[in-house]
């Protein structure tokens, strides 16, 4: 990264935190806060009249959110590097972050630990993320990749599962045995990485792989 001011918006609903994070800015060299707004509308209006940088964005805003801010950004300012800052880790909210294709996805709890390193990431072309936000990201990977392999017969034990015939009874619904039963139970909690028929139930309806 060369030694050219950077031009930062900061777009959070939570004024303290906004403060914060530009006191925690202005301790780096080459960095420049020029603005910060409450919601995406008001970040989308101060970009039509004032470009710049990189983008904090927090997700989680009234008006406008930053999903639908930054889905805008990405193709109308394709230049514009956007950091996402999160407090919440729930796979789903991750997951649609991710797809807008921003720049990085920082946690909360991160920031004074990483935030130099996501800025001079994102600016030398690269793609930057928290450990547990990379973590949460590669799981649902795995378990997307893993749904895909779902049989057939284990959506059909799926739905008995749900409906909460035991082994026993599932085996003489489908002329098959109880250890058949178990084995492809086994394989669904490893495939949707549930500890439990709880989660695998919960799982199940999430990602519609059932009919309710």
């Amino acid at each position: 990264m060369n030694n050219k001011t950077l031009r930062i918006v900061i777009a959070d609903d939570h004024e303290i935190f906004r403060k914060g994070l530009r006191t925690l800015l202005q301790t780096l060299d080459n960095t420049e806060v020029c603005a910060e707004v409450a919601n995406g509308k008001e970040l989308l209006d101060i970009l039509q009249n004032d470009k710049c940088d990189i983008i904090f964005m927090d997700i989680k805003m009234p008006v406008m959110n930053g999903i639908e801010a930054t889905k805008i950004i990405t193709k109308k300012y394709p230049e514009i590097k956007i950091i996402v800052l999160t407090g919440y880790y729930e796979e789903e909210d991750i997951s649609n972050i991710y797809k807008t294709k921003v720049n990085g996805i920082i946690s909360k709890n991160d920031l004074t630990t990483q935030i130099k390193t996501a800025i001079q990431s994102v600016m030398e072309g690269g793609i930057y993320f928290s450990e547990e936000i990379y973590e949460i990201i590669e799981k649902a990977k795995r378990i997307n990749e893993n749904i895909k392999k779902i049989t057939k017969k284990e959506l059909n034990i799926l739905n008995h599962i749900i409906q909460g015939d035991n082994n026993f009874t599932i085996a003489l619904k489908l002329f098959i045995s109880p250890k058949t039963v178990e084995f492809h139970r086994s394989n669904l909690l490893k495939k949707t990485e549930s500890n439990n028929l709880a989660q695998l139930t919960a799982f199940a309806i999430k990602k519609n792989l059932i009919k309710i």
